[in-house]
């Protein structure tokens, strides 16, 4: 009978020489050529949205994984919202003064009445079709109604340890 030794890291934690980020991974398909700047708002948006998506492809119908992944689930998926926003933002400022500019804060509202603001300001050809800006801010009203912060799914309580989902 062989005797297995004790795992010495059973809760695997970090190892002597682990790091979080490296310049290049061996395995090339793994390396992800990160980028920042204004010019960067699609992949940051487009990023978390596909997050998003990934994660929703997980739930199974299981009662732990809806209990579990919803939270963060919902989160990303408003962050993608957040920034998708401010890169429309930045783009239609652009478009009307020359200049790459966008609100700062996490209120869906603030950014939504800014988009709108400058889609009319802008012009016919820079924004989508009544019905869809319609469509669109009735889910943005939804998502404020319980996230208007951008803290609700992301702390169990607020500052004041009152519950962060008041539903």
């Amino acid at each position: 009978m062989k005797i297995e030794p004790e795992n010495p890291n059973p809760y695997n934690f970090p190892e002597n020489g682990d790091i979080l980020f490296n310049e290049m991974n061996a395995n090339y398909h793994h390396n992800a050529i990160i980028r920042s700047g204004i010019s960067s708002f699609f992949l940051y948006s487009d990023s978390y949205k596909e997050a998003a998506l990934k994660l929703f492809s997980q739930l199974d119908g299981s009662a732990y994984n809806a209990n579990t992944l919803v939270y963060p689930l919902v989160f990303i998926s408003r962050h993608f919202l957040e920034l998708r926003l401010k890169e429309l933002i930045s783009g239609l400022n652009y478009a009307v003064t020359e200049e790459f500019n966008f609100p700062k804060g996490h209120k869906l509202m603030s950014l939504w009445s800014e988009y709108k603001r400058l889609v009319n300001e802008a012009g016919e050809g820079y924004g989508p079709e009544k019905i869809h800006i319609e469509n669109t801010e009735k889910l943005i009203l939804e998502f404020d109604s319980v996230d208007p912060g951008s803290m609700s799914f992301r702390y169990p309580v607020d500052a004041d340890k009152n519950p962060s989902l008041g539903m």
